[in-house]
């Protein structure tokens, strides 16, 4: 397993898109973009008590990688990307989130919203 501190950072008001498209993204090597979220208002806004609120009773997919990028990824490379989730009631999802719980290979890090929540 490669060591968190050999793999190179960058700032996020530094980072330089098509550089990193290039030789990160594409090359499909890691970089630690430092700053990235600092003003990010969800940090504060998401919670669990927020999509129990917007998504009460709804099924949302949980699992460990994402749909969109691994897609992309797929497409890229033209091979398949397996996407381990599962799908749960949103109370049930929020809970196994917050307990860090996880079910075989599903580690809960990405989570799959309905497009429209009950409002």
């Amino acid at each position: 397993m490669k060591k968190i501190n050999s793999i190179p950072r960058c700032q996020a008001e530094r980072l330089d898109w098509d550089y990193f498209r290039k030789n990160q993204f594409l090359g499909s090597r890691p970089l630690i973009i430092e700053g990235a979220l600092k003003d990010w208002s969800a940090l504060d806004k998401w919670s669990s008590s927020y999509f129990n609120e917007l998504y009460s009773g709804r099924t949302l997919s949980v699992g460990h990688n994402n749909r969109a990028v691994y897609s992309r990824l797929a497409a890229n490379k033209s091979q398949s990307v397996q996407r381990d989730a599962i799908d749960l009631e949103c109370s049930e999802a929020m809970k196994r989130i917050d307990s860090g719980s996880s079910t075989g290979t599903v580690s809960y890090t990405h989570l799959t919203l309905p497009t429209t929540p009950y409002v």
